[in-house]
């Protein structure tokens, strides 16, 4: 029997970057901008964490979070990300702060419909006042704290 499947890396294209290909490549922005002061971090929910959201156990679900090198105990999650094997329509749920600066309800989704979409928003999100606010506090209290560790 022939091979029934439909299997073409070309339909892919060099071009199609997933979701997590495009957050990881602005964490290493970030990290190169900061000198490695402040990274990012996309975690992956666990399967057992999925069960208790929702019954939906097909979606890949994502928190990004942002961290400070000299700060171990701090983690700020800037928002969870979800998505099924199609990818798009990508869904985003922003923290508070974001929320409130972008003047919409905390249980509001945003929706990507494509991957255009997503870096349009995710570029909102990376240049919003709010976070570049926190990076700048954050690159002071680790840097403060790195002297503490020097001396």
């Amino acid at each position: 029997m022939e091979n029934l499947w439909r299997i073409n890396e070309e339909d892919y294209g060099e071009d199609f970057k997933t979701p997590n290909e495009i957050i990881k490549e602005q964490i290493r922005y970030l990290e190169g901008k900061t000198k490695e002061y402040i990274s990012g971090e996309l975690v992956e929910i666990q399967l057992k964490d999925r069960f208790e959201e929702s019954e939906e156990t097909s979606d890949f679900r994502y928190n990004f979070y942002i961290n400070a090198k000299f700060l171990k105990n701090y983690k700020l999650k800037l928002f969870s990300m979800t998505y099924d094997t199609l990818i798009y329509p990508l869904r985003l749920n922003f923290n508070e702060d974001l929320c409130e600066e972008f003047k919409i309800d905390y249980s509001d989704e945003m929706e990507c419909k494509n991957e255009e979409e997503f870096i349009i928003q995710l570029g909102d999100v990376l240049k919003s006042d709010y976070v570049a606010n926190t990076l700048g506090i954050l690159m002071k209290l680790s840097k403060n704290k790195e002297m503490d560790f020097l001396f």
